[in-house]
């Protein structure tokens, strides 16, 4: 699955990136894509709980809060590729900088020249999202394809009504396997306390042994079984 992220207070060229995405889709014969659209920058909450994962966002600095929502997609979706949309008023100096770190830049009036920037960053993208996926990703195969979801997103794997739920801050996942084998795949990050859960020691709030539960940083109570008690408290020293 390849996800899109596209800001523009203009609409029509919303329009043209967004048509031109789709394209790109229909060369590449990948039908399962995402996008993310808005013109707004106080939309950008809304579109932040539905995205899981960004692969490339296209985000227009010209809008007073361009910037601040180009750092927001940063911090959240720490491999996405940033293509920086701008024009001759605004100071490379705003937007180049590592809290944006931007793979590339269209300067208005956007024409058809700036296809190829669209596509070269894409396929740049996924790339090195190969390379690296093994090590930072979590590779999901399901019905809606494959899509590789970064280990700082995963709060926990739950085994439920024969299936795995893999759960993040905002969305849960489904997908066929059993926890004894996922737990022999995932990094060291990830531990195993009870029969039905794996969780992400990085998002631990607090551990409480006496009433069997594990408190994550989203708020959810995971349990833990007395199997599994000795070992998460050993790694959460």
């Amino acid at each position: 699955m390849t996800s899109v992220l596209i800001f523009s207070r203009l609409k029509e060229e919303l329009k043209e990136i967004t048509k031109h995405y789709r394209n790109i889709a229909a060369q590449l014969n990948d039908d399962n894509w995402t996008f993310f659209t808005f013109s707004k920058s106080d939309e950008l909450p809304e579109v932040l709980n539905k995205a899981l994962n960004v692969d490339v966002a296209c985000i227009d600095v010209t809008d007073r809060m361009g910037i601040s929502v180009a750092e927001n997609i940063r911090k959240k979706y720490k491999n996405s590729s940033i293509i920086i949309i701008s024009d001759e008023n605004v100071s490379p100096l705003v937007y180049i900088k590592p809290s944006i770190c931007a793979s590339a830049l269209i300067l208005r009036p956007y024409t058809e020249k700036h296809i190829s920037v669209l596509k070269e960053t894409l396929t740049e993208y996924r790339r090195n999202l190969a390379n690296s996926g093994s090590k930072d990703c979590f590779i999901l195969e399901n019905k809606d394809g494959r899509q590789l979801i970064p280990y700082n997103k995963i709060y926990y794997f739950e085994s439920r009504e024969k299936k795995i739920v893999l759960g993040t801050e905002f969305e849960e996942i489904s997908f066929y396997g059993t926890l004894d084998c996922l737990e022999e795949k995932l990094p060291s990050e990830f531990i195993r306390c009870h029969r039905s859960f794996i969780i992400s020691m990085d998002k631990i709030s607090s551990v409480k042994l006496s009433c069997n539960t594990v408190k994550l940083i989203n708020g959810s109570l995971i349990p833990v079984s007395r199997t599994y008690k000795n070992s998460l408290k050993e790694a959460v020293r």
